[in-house]
């Protein structure tokens, strides 16, 4: 089947076949058929020359099938992460309603005009299906301001994305060996 087994077309002639081919008792032909894809009949290296019924089989071409549609690529988006603290709690910024994340809290995007010293909380990748964000964050220590919570709070009561969670950890640390 040269169709894009994704696509009904692809879905339907795949049906066909399998109703014209179906025997007597089901449940052995399932489990051979099942046995049969997953040692004989891979996607990758198929074992052509293996195969108990390959003098049935149609295809020229198996490492061809099954065909499937590209992915496509995902964009890569570059953040600048500013967690923001006045030493003992973090700031923390509410998404909107719509899109990507809605309505879970995330880390400032905007270097705040006024803070007293800069460090390192390195970098990361976050993968989604669709799209990559690279980040690097610094935290950066300002003066007391709205939104602030306490890291208790951030860990029990905020909905913050796992894609953030690395430089929380890492703002956490520093918070508690200088509270030590």
């Amino acid at each position: 089947i040269h169709l894009d087994v994704t696509k009904a077309a692809g879905k339907r002639k795949i049906s066909e076949l399998v109703e014209e081919s179906l025997c007597d008792p089901i449940e052995y032909y399932n489990q051979a058929l099942m046995e049969l894809g997953a040692l004989i009949c891979t996607p990758k290296s198929p074992k052509c020359d293996l195969c108990p019924v390959g003098r049935y089989c149609r295809t020229t071409d198996p490492e061809s099938l099954p065909v499937k549609p590209k992915k496509k690529e995902r964009k890569i988006v570059r953040k600048k992460i500013y967690v923001l603290t006045d030493g003992s709690r973090i700031h923390m910024v509410k998404r909107g309603p719509d899109g990507l994340l809605a309505n879970m809290y995330e880390f400032d995007e905007t270097l705040p005009a006024e803070y007293e010293r800069m460090e390192s909380l390195g970098q990361y990748t976050h993968i989604f299906s669709h799209v990559e964000w690279h980040m690097d964050a610094q935290m950066l220590y300002v003066k007391e301001g709205d939104n602030f919570y306490t890291i208790d709070q951030i860990e029990n009561e905020l909905a913050v994305p796992s894609a953030f969670m690395p430089f929380f950890e890492e703002a956490r640390e520093k918070l508690e060996k200088e509270i030590e």
